[in-house]
């Protein structure tokens, strides 16, 4: 469940999520809270609940820096994005600078663009594939542009059903996100995503509003049925997972 301050990561664990992720909506697809308010997030998740934290896009030459401040303030995984990194081998380089460092490599997701060609960015199979070789644990499909449609606006079912197969048969847990409502959560999980971001449908109006728990508890019984047990683990042990 993405959350942009310490009250809403407190009304994440509260509505029952998994997984706690720091984003700042008005920042972009992967925008970065502050750092202060990513240390009152850290301290207020704690033990509770795994954290990951968006960096920013590959070609802004801060991320990586955000990447190891994020990691290093306890986050357990950082994500950068590919938006027009298709322009910029230079930014592919310096992702895979990170991927080579062992502190790093198992804590750090590439996100892949549903709409990558409308943003310059790298095929989901490419990122999947760099994802692979560099040794990496996980990796996110998400929307860049999200008022142009939710994820199966831009990729079909089938297609993102081979992504998620292929990415556990490389040990790579696959995270699907975008602008998904109820119905898209319920279609991601039966497609084989090992976990599911979610803002929008979370929050009492469009994504940049305030997040709810009890917006968050719905879509959490969706993923997790009443009764089943809690599945918040390491990317690197979701990877031949199902489902969440």
């Amino acid at each position: 469940m993405s959350v942009r301050s310490r009250q809403e990561a407190l009304d994440a664990i509260r509505g029952g999520a998994d997984w706690v992720d720091a984003k700042e909506p008005t920042a972009g697809a992967l925008g970065a809270v502050a750092d202060d308010e990513l240390r009152r997030i850290v301290q207020a998740v704690g033990e509770e609940r795994p954290l990951s934290a968006a960096a920013g896009e590959a070609v802004d030459h801060a991320t990586p820096g955000r990447v190891r401040t994020a990691l290093g303030l306890g986050v357990r995984a950082a994500k950068i994005g590919t938006a027009a990194a298709a322009c910029d081998p230079a930014a592919i380089e310096r992702i895979g600078e990170l991927f080579a460092s062992d502190s790093i490599r198992r804590r750090l997701a590439m996100a892949a663009y549903a709409d990558w060609r409308d943003c310059d960015g790298l095929p989901p199979e490419e990122v999947l594939r760099l994802t692979a070789d560099w040794g990496g644990a996980w990796m996110l499909v998400d929307t860049h542009a999200k008022q142009s449609g939710d994820l199966f606006s831009h990729l079909e079912p089938k297609r993102i059903a081979l992504l998620a197969r292929t990415a556990r048969e490389q040990g790579v847990a696959l995270l699907l996100a975008g602008s998904l409502d109820e119905s898209g959560v319920a279609r991601a999980v039966g497609l084989g995503a090992a976990l599911v971001g979610v803002r929008g449908a979370a929050c009492d109006g469009d994504r940049e509003a305030t997040l709810s728990a009890a917006l968050v508890s719905r879509l959490s019984l969706i993923v997790k049925p009443e009764g089943s047990p809690n599945q918040a683990e390491h990317p690197e042990s979701l990877a031949a997972s199902e489902k969440t």
